[in-house]
């Protein structure tokens, strides 16, 4: 059973609601990019694109003539983009602070750690 959302919109200068319909991915997808939208390549086939950015092509994704899993297909990719940025080695370079923050946070915890004990 695939998870699907609808929703209504009424517009002011219309007196009828429009439906429309949210696949699961399309809701990840769409809360990480808001601009992605589903367009053609040059074969016909159906891709996510994210301000001229195909997501699911870097990661060698199947093409596909199905919107939901074009849809798909891009929430995997943008899961796996953060997996891979979370992970990062050079994630501890770029970190705000770095060793410095560290450090001040975990004495901090164990200054507060020793005050609730008494």
């Amino acid at each position: 059973m695939k998870n699907v959302w609808t929703f209504h919109f009424q517009f002011k200068e219309q007196d009828h609601f429009n439906t429309y319909i949210m696949t699961k991915e399309q809701k990840k997808v769409l809360k990480r990019f808001p601009n992605a939208k589903l367009s053609y390549d040059d074969n016909g086939y159906k891709v996510i694109m994210i301000n001229g950015y195909q997501p699911a092509k870097e990661y060698f994704m199947p093409d596909t003539m199905d919107t939901d899993k074009a849809w798909q297909y891009a929430s995997v990719a943008c899961r796996t983009t953060q997996q891979f940025n979370r992970t990062h080695p050079l994630k501890v370079e770029i970190d705000f602070g770095g060793e410095e923050a560290k450090n001040m946070r975990i004495e901090r915890r164990k200054r507060n750690g020793k005050k609730s004990k008494k």
